[in-house]
């Protein structure tokens, strides 16, 4: 579910999301129009994807990107990484969505710093236009386990920490 209350503690806002499986909403950014961006993992094969750039579910466990407007209605939702976790967004002054998770999938990135699955766990980023076009996505880590803490946006750079246990890959 999503949903907005006031400073005064009303509820402004509440909807379900999600299909038949189970569903988790884990960060949410909002826009300076007030729209809603969240990301989550879904085991659904329906019900997530709308107008996006990935709109089938890969199996297992997958993460999800959704746009609401501030009324709550969907703007386009799409598949993002398989066998995510540890999920983080952050918006752009252009309004841009970044999306950081810890992942063991390869085959994801495209146009990005690493295109290649290093290791146990990667850091996987990917970067969405307002309108939910992917414009680049990327690995980083080493060749071991990398966890994503928090991924965050300031003057133009992109800022990710977290944990790694590989001794490559990162300096």
């Amino acid at each position: 579910y999503v949903a907005k209350f006031d400073i005064g503690g009303m509820l402004q806002l509440s909807t379900y999301y999600g299909g038949a499986s189970d569903d988790y909403a884990y960060d949410c950014a909002i826009d300076t129009a007030e729209n809603i961006y969240f990301y989550g993992i879904s085991s659904s094969t329906s019900g997530i994807a709308y107008a996006g750039y990935d709109m089938s579910q890969s199996g297992g466990s997958e993460g999800f990107i959704v746009k609401l407007n501030k009324y709550g209605v969907r703007q386009w939702g799409t598949y993002n990484s398989y066998n995510a976790s540890k999920l983080r967004c952050t918006l752009d002054a252009e309004q841009n969505l970044y999306v950081g998770c810890s992942t063991y999938s390869s085959g994801m990135a495209i146009f990005g710093f690493d295109l290649t699955f290093g290791g146990v766990n990667d850091v996987y980023i990917t970067k969405i236009s307002p309108s939910g076009t992917r414009i680049w996505s990327s690995y980083f880590g080493g060749s071991n386990d990398e966890g994503l803490s928090d991924i965050v946006y300031d003057k133009g750079s992109i800022y990710v920490a977290g944990s790694t246990s590989s001794t490559d890959g990162i300096n």
